[in-house]
């Protein structure tokens, strides 16, 4: 369903066990996410969440790996004005995970975002596919009309990616998109920063 979700003030989940929005494939987040112009989420991290079977899928590696994010999965989603600070998102078998976005499908804008900030010691780390903003970004076979842009938006998060390098896919990190399959579609990467140490 196309819902908007608008965010105010500040919202801190650092006591919260937090359960991806989207959590499932088969029941992604549709719609847009709106941040004030003040707004600050604060405190996510993956300390106590357990991936439920509907949102596992099974790595090269014979690991089960979850899409972990603020969004788990995102299609045909808007994202703006979202700042996250003091992000703690530890996986260590997981693949997919952004601090915004675990794995985005169909047409995605996300603007005006920022994952950490100069200091605060947020992280982003797993097995692969690991993004400071958007772990995978991956096309379905066909969508050749989808467009994707990302647009003013910066990560100060260490994005760590822990696979074994033996893997011919793995390990995969970057500080913007992990992992980026795009199968035709359009993409656009404009005015994007980052200052996290990318560990691969």
């Amino acid at each position: 369903s196309d819902i908007t979700v608008e965010i105010s003030g500040t919202v801190d989940l650092s006591t919260q066990i937090w359960i991806p929005i989207g959590e499932a494939e088969s029941a992604p987040f549709r719609g847009k996410l709106i941040g004030a112009e003040d707004s600050v989420i604060k405190g996510l991290s993956s300390e106590g969440y357990n991936a439920s079977i509907a949102n596992a899928t099974k790595l090269m590696s014979g690991q089960i790996g979850v899409s972990y994010g603020l969004i788990g999965f995102a299609e045909n989603a808007t994202i703006e004005n979202i700042s996250l600070t003091n992000v703690n998102i530890d996986l260590p078998t997981s693949a997919q995970t952004g601090a915004l976005v675990g794995y985005a499908t169909g047409n995605l804008t996300v603007e005006d975002c920022t994952v950490g900030a100069a200091g605060d010691g947020s992280v982003v780390s797993g097995q692969t596919k690991m993004g400071g903003l958007i772990g995978t970004i991956k096309q379905k076979t066909g969508e050749t009309s989808s467009v994707v842009t990302i647009r003013n938006c910066v990560n100060y998060a260490a994005v760590t990616a822990t696979a074994p390098s033996a893997d011919p896919n793995n390990p995969r990190a970057a500080g913007i998109v992990g992992a980026l399959q795009a199968n035709g579609a359009t993409y656009r990467l404009e005015n994007c920063e980052n200052h996290g140490a990318i560990t691969a």
